[in-house]
């Protein structure tokens, strides 16, 4: 959001006592999902050359359902990452496919989220 706070769509938790309020009126729905991997495999999309990933705590399993395209297209990635714990594991993902990390910004928080750019290994 504009604010710089979460909307709540989030795989983490996210419910504290200074924003539960905000959260009394949001409600759950079921959504449709597929693998990247499986939507290049399938034709249904063409292999990226860029990949934003804002998916509120949920980036290691985007990186792991994209493993295949990131191995085989390497695409630049933009990356929303909502904390330590998941900039850790985010960061062993990419390192094991060779990408180079830079951070864009952090929030001015260091225990909030940030954005990166994953950039493929050099020569791919």
């Amino acid at each position: 959001m504009d604010d710089g706070t979460s909307s709540g769509a989030s795989l983490e938790a996210a419910l504290t006592r200074d924003n539960e309020e905000a959260f009394r009126a949001l409600a759950s729905m079921p959504v449709t999902t597929a693998r990247g991997d499986t939507l290049v495999r399938t034709g249904s999309a063409p292999a990226p050359t860029l990949i934003k990933i804002d998916v509120e705590g949920g980036e290691v399993g985007v990186l792991r359902g994209c493993g295949e395209v990131l191995a085989a297209a390497h695409p630049l990635l933009l990356i929303e990452v909502h904390s330590a714990t998941t900039m850790f594991r985010t960061r062993a993902v990419l390192d094991a496919l060779g990408y180079e990390l830079r951070l864009l910004e952090d929030g001015g928080r260091p225990d909030s989220r940030c954005h990166v750019i994953a950039r493929p290994p050099r020569g791919a």
